[in-house]
């Protein structure tokens, strides 16, 4: 087979596809050219192929009759045994023709790449398959023929698919994140990053509302700090030892938070509600906030930073990443 960059995988063929000895025919097929079209892909300079070398049907059973090793396809529903080929068949493709990336459409086509049914947590981020080459995926042209909503989505993933297929390696951005700091850190992290820049991005997390966990400063996005009020490994759950550097740690978040920079959120308005009702902590300098700015922009898409994350940045999803070892920064 002939080496191309991006391979294509769909679920299945189905009847009207085989009898026109096409993939996307018909009318998923006129919008499935378009939208890659507008994503700056013609549909020949790709290899298209799918999951099942047969039109779909009840591929799925009980999971003591799937195939070993598999994670279930859909929530109680697993890829019967029978499909093992199938899959063996897809391996043995994706190998010859050595692409760059592999670009799932759906749930099934997502899953068998990933091993994973949850396909939200999979799309639009760059990953590593079960295969040689990276991957990621989007929504079936079937499924933007329903949702026309959808369609900027999966323009914005096939865009992203192009410019890895440039290359094979998996390039996640370098970011250096001080976390557990010392109240000496804050004060180096201020000198050595924060002062030099005209921008400070700020976010909290908290529970129960209103109790901030914890905040972060990232005034490049190379660099960030987190300063913790709250670890459930010591006693009384307070990070920091005694009081006196409880209330130095928050002289230096004020400090921060009511400096001349430009402060940059994400969903400001509740950071801005909890920081200035509970703790009396104001911003004079708010100017950007990336959920209000991204929501002119696409009105009709969601919201949330891990959605966003998917779009605008080649960082894989963070929440699937947090159990891996983590490097803390004399590390």
């Amino acid at each position: 087979m002939q080496h191309k960059p991006i391979l294509i995988l769909s679920d299945a063929w189905t009847g009207e596809e085989i009898g026109a000895r096409t993939p996307f025919y018909g009318r998923t097929g006129f919008v499935f050219d378009y939208l890659l079209n507008l994503a700056g892909i013609s549909r020949k300079d790709c290899h298209l192929t799918t999951v099942l070398k047969e039109p779909m049907c009840k591929f799925w059973g009980k999971k003591e009759d799937s195939i070993p090793g598999r994670a279930f396809y859909e929530r109680s529903k697993y890829v019967s045994k029978s499909y093992e080929k199938d899959l063996k068949i897809l391996e043995q493709e994706i190998l010859a023709v050595d692409p760059n990336v592999i670009l799932a459409l759906g749930n099934l086509a997502s899953w068998a790449i990933f091993n994973t049914g949850e396909f939200e947590k999979t799309r639009g981020a760059i990953s590593e398959t079960l295969f040689k080459p990276k991957g990621l995926s989007t929504y079936h042209p079937k499924d933007v023929t329903k949702n026309w909503q959808l369609h900027p989505i999966f323009v914005a993933d096939c865009m992203k698919a192009k410019e890895e297929s440039k290359f094979r390696a998996i390039r996640y951005p370098e970011r250096e994140i001080w976390i557990e700091p010392t109240l000496e850190d804050l004060y180096l992290f201020y000198e050595k990053h924060i002062k030099p820049n005209p921008r400070l991005s700020i976010d909290i997390e908290t529970v129960a509302g209103d109790i901030v966990t914890c905040i972060g400063f990232a005034p490049t996005p190379e660099h960030a700090l987190v300063v913790p009020f709250f670890d459930d490994r010591k006693p009384g759950h307070n990070y920091w030892s005694t009081l006196d550097q409880e209330l130095d740690a928050w002289d230096f978040v004020r400090d921060m938070c009511e400096s001349n920079k430009e402060i940059l959120f994400q969903n400001g308005m509740y950071d801005m509600n909890v920081m200035s009702k509970t703790y009396g902590i104001f911003f004079p300098h708010a100017t950007h906030d990336t959920m209000l700015l991204h929501h002119a922009l696409q009105p009709e898409m969601k919201k949330g930073l891990a959605f966003m994350g998917t779009l605008y940045t080649n960082q894989n999803r963070w929440k699937t990443r947090r159990h891996n070892a983590t490097l803390k920064r004399e590390d």
